[in-house]
């Protein structure tokens, strides 16, 4: 599973600044699961435009928090 979220982050990362990416994840992992939704929402604004994957990786790392 984590080598298959490395691959869709360095497909995402040709279209997107690598900074926010490596920057949502950890920052996530501080909070609960009510908080991660709404950082991953704020963070997917700007990302949404260039590339679908990240929806696919947004449901990824939420699932990998929640269990």
């Amino acid at each position: 599973l984590l080598k298959l979220i490395s691959k869709l982050t360095e497909k995402i990362e040709n279209g997107v600044s690598k900074d926010v990416i490596k920057g949502s994840i950890p920052d996530a992992a501080i909070y609960d699961n009510s908080t991660v939704i709404l950082i991953e929402a704020k963070t997917q604004i700007p990302l949404y435009r260039n590339t679908y994957l990240f929806y696919f990786l947004n449901i990824l790392v939420f699932y990998f928090f929640l269990f």
